[in-house]
């Protein structure tokens, strides 16, 4: 097990309180928090293809990263993955990729629904080989320093999206939607088995106190899964709920804990998203923000999800009234170190907890 690293000295307290997190219990002195500061950027990320086949620059950037946030008591965990963007598993699948202006994408590969049966995880390709050889390098080179995290996920329609074709897929909910089931159901099988493979291979090893760090820099108990459903915003909540929310129930429901993304173009989702016991954690803009129906849907999933959302320091307080303690990570950003451990500060008397060891005073809202 390991229980230190050089670039998380508060790495058992951070934890805790993401332990608790995912149980969905109070907090013991403050809502977890991740709050960014600058640091000198010598290979500045532009977007998720930066890095690709830049390994080295890469875990350059990162540690210079993780040396900075090393000095704030936050919940944000110090995690490199290798760089294949989100054409990772329909490459394995042998899709070809692509790499231009600063992203990488894949190319569809199937023509027919009919072809589907024959999908299957190649980690033995090019893609799988240069994969395998960079998890191997980076857990090598963060051992004992910091973490390798396990890679996304990829959603149930964003990977049927890659293979097929989003504009295809659209399609193909009309003209063929059993074949859709079909596909659905193999794609999902392949997601399972590639979070498997990941927990298996990159997060047991590590056995952080218990659990892994996904590629959002969290802490999650061991065999959990972060994913999307990035196509899905294209898609009304009906057209989900019919041909992908049950996939996601299951592939949801074969981890331990799994996290969703969810961009704010995706928010009229939030609802049907909920509906699926195995998701824990939405990745949610502010909902301090948000249109009234999505903020209503989130109020009805409080306490009963995990929500990370975004919010600025002037807008926290405001933000737990509305929220409450219970199952909130919050996410901000600071100019230095010192204004970080203010914010983190200001959380925890927001918090307003009672000695460690005691229960928590609920704000009242």
């Amino acid at each position: 097990m390991t229980d230190a690293l050089e670039f998380k000295p508060n790495l058992t307290e951070a934890v805790e309180r993401m332990r608790r997190l995912w149980a969905l219990e109070d907090p013991l002195d403050r809502v977890p928090m991740c709050v960014r500061i600058p640091y000198p950027a010598k290979h500045p990320k532009k977007a998720d293809g930066t890095f690709f086949g830049r390994p080295e620059d890469y875990l350059e950037e990162m540690e210079a990263k993780f040396a900075a946030q090393a000095l704030v008591p936050d919940e944000s965990f110090p995690m490199v993955h290798p760089q294949y963007g989100h054409a990772l598993i329909s490459a394995l699948c042998g899709s070809p990729i692509r790499a231009a202006a600063e992203t990488v994408w894949s190319i569809p590969i199937i023509n027919d629904l009919g072809e589907t049966g024959n999908l299957h995880l190649d980690w033995d390709n090019e893609w799988g080989t240069r994969f395998r050889a960079d998890c191997d390098l980076m857990l090598e080179r963060a051992r004992g320093r910091y973490a390798v995290g396990t890679y996304e996920v990829e959603g149930v329609s964003d990977t049927m999206s890659a293979l097929f074709g989003a504009e295809k897929l659209l399609y193909a909910f009309y003209d063929d939607p059993e074949g859709v089931q079909r596909f659905a159901t193999r794609v999902t099988d392949l997601l399972i088995e590639f979070g498997r493979w990941n927990s298996g291979n990159i997060g047991a090893p590590q056995d952080l106190l218990g659990g892994e760090v996904c590629d959002w820099s969290l802490w999650m108990p061991q065999n959990s899964c972060a994913t999307t459903e990035d196509a899905s915003v294209l898609y009304s909540p009906d057209c989900y709920r019919q041909f992908i929310q049950e996939h996601d129930r299951r592939l949801s429901g074969a981890f331990t804990r799994t996290l969703i993304e969810v961009h704010k173009e995706g928010n009229h989702q939030i609802a049907a998203f909920g509906e699926v016991d195995g998701i824990s954690m939405l990745t949610i803009q502010n909902p301090l923000d948000m249109q009234p129906a999505h903020r209503e849907a989130v109020r009805n999933l409080l306490g009963k999800k995990i929500f990370y959302i975004g919010v600025k320091p002037d807008q926290i307080e405001d933000l737990l009234r509305f929220t409450g303690l219970r199952g909130v990570l919050l996410v901000s950003t600071a100019s230095s170190v010192n204004e970080a451990r203010k914010i983190l500060a200001q959380a925890e008397t927001l918090t307003a907890i009672r000695p460690r060891g005691g229960g928590v005073r609920s704000l009242t809202y």
